[in-house]
């Protein structure tokens, strides 16, 4: 089925076409104030993917012995200003930079009492008796990278790529795969939360790999969003210096992006940048120079229109691309009005011409999968996210899904996912999905070590 038929589906909040511009515009203020992508540095640890809570096996007893403490390091790379501590930390503030500074920083799960056999334990609790703290304990400067800056360093900067490098590569010399996981934030957060939130998907990874937060200068006020707009373009050229960086530098096997919502637009201008440059190289030849893996965009902020033309140039260069959906988005129906196009991340098909799906149907590759979670946002979820805009990470089930993806490599089909009956390249949940991705769990780890390697309960 050609890519088209996956937008084919009723999609968001329609009813805005019908409101007055009075009543449209004090939503829209209302919606950029209130329905960014918020996140202020400290958060509470995540809802428990399934997958821990729903197994008979406690998955934190095989985190490597070096990795078990409270505190989970992260690396990072901003184009935010920086600021020098007295005690040489480093912080982060909301002006954009003209180069990228890179860096590793340490989070702590829990408050200072915290030990790892407790958080263990709350890391499987499907329902914890309260909340977990998550904090950025400390930031470390490497310095800047070459690539990213054309002008001179500044008296109090160095260059960064031989330490960052060495960090990177001993890091990745510890784990038993070799890959990197990069997540470029949304709108309407600060330095803390990219690197915060990476640091939680880094912990429910079992602590495998390598996580860098991609941290984009953005503030967080909902008036700025037109001019942060403006900024996540002006960041595509740091985004792609960093990816330029990694493949030469280090030791990685595969590198995995995730952009959450404004994050898409730099993660897609991105790609596309890299492929064009070696317009005659296939498939393969890509892979062996960047090794970039699994590119999922997760509640994507981006025209649909603009990302179609941008999926034709690129889907030959990532191993797989994965896009979440939800119709019920609010905050994206937002942006849908502002920018006068719908979202990636609730699309419209109505909008795109005769001569575009035709354009689709040739360009389409089967390694592009959607994952329509709309049906799938529980009641829970709608009083802790009234706008249904972080179900990537506030889902437990949807967190799972993108866990398995990045962690196993597995396609929809072994993930657990259920085929739409209509639209063959759209993926949903269902009701047993807990049950079908714990099987499919076990089946690929029987399928991977000998019977004599297995914990007792497989």
């Amino acid at each position: 089925m050609m890519l088209w038929l996956i937008f084919m589906k009723p999609t968001i909040n329609k009813t805005l076409t019908m409101m007055t511009k009075n009543h449209i515009l004090g939503l829209c203020l209302l919606g950029l104030c209130l329905a960014g992508c918020q996140g202020r540095g400290h958060m509470p640890l995540i809802t428990t993917p399934i997958l821990y809570s729903d197994i008979d096996l406690n998955l934190f007893d095989y985190v490597p012995p070096h990795e078990q403490t409270p505190t989970v390091e992260v690396f990072y790379a901003t184009n935010r200003q920086r600021h020098l501590l007295l005690d040489d930390e480093v912080r982060f503030g909301n002006r954009m930079d003209d180069r990228l500074h890179v860096g590793v920083s340490q989070v702590r799960l829990g408050d200072e009492d915290m030990t790892w056999e407790r958080l263990n334990q709350a890391s499987v609790t499907a329902e914890r008796d309260k909340s977990i703290p998550v904090t950025l304990e400390s930031v470390k400067s490497c310095g800047v990278l070459k690539n990213s800056l054309s002008g001179d360093l500044r008296p109090d900067e160095q260059w960064g790529d031989q330490a960052f490098a060495e960090a990177v590569n001993e890091a990745l010399d510890h784990c038993e795969r070799k890959k990197i996981k990069i997540y470029v934030h949304g709108f309407k957060v600060d330095f803390d939360h990219g690197v915060v939130l990476g640091g939680q998907f880094r912990h429910f990874a079992m602590r495998e790999g390598v996580t860098i937060a991609f941290d984009w200068a953005c503030r967080q006020t909902g008036w700025l969003y037109p001019g942060d707009v403006k900024r996540a373009q002006q960041s595509v050229p740091q985004l792609v210096a960093l990816l330029d960086f990694l493949a030469e530098n280090t030791q990685a096997e595969s590198i995995c992006i995730i952009s959450w919502s404004a994050g898409a637009p730099i993660h897609s201008a991105a790609l596309t940048t890299l492929r064009q440059r070696h317009p005659d190289w296939n498939h393969e030849q890509l892979f062996e120079h960047y090794r970039l893996d699994e590119m999922i965009f997760a509640a994507s902020d981006i025209d649909n229109r603009t990302f179609m033309q941008a999926y034709k140039d690129f889907y030959d260069l990532p191993r797989s691309i994965i896009i979440t959906i939800c119709e019920d988005d609010a905050a994206l129906a937002v942006a849908r009005w502002f920018h006068g196009f719908s979202r990636l991340g609730a699309p419209d098909p109505e909008e795109l011409t005769p001569y575009e799906m035709a354009e689709l149907q040739q360009s389409f590759s089967a390694k592009a999968e959607i994952v329509d979670v709309t049906e799938d946002i529980s009641w829970f979820d709608a009083i802790t996210d009234p706008h249904h805009h972080r179900y990537w990470y506030d889902n437990c089930w949807i967190s799972t899904d993108i866990l398995m993806s990045i962690y196993l490599d597995l396609p929809a089909d072994q993930r657990g996912l259920m085929q739409d009956p209509e639209h063959p390249r759209i993926w949903t949940f269902g009701n047993d999905y807990p049950s079908r991705v714990v099987k499919a769990w076990k089946d690929e780890i029987k399928r991977r070590f000998p019977a004599n390697e297995l914990p007792p309960e497989l």
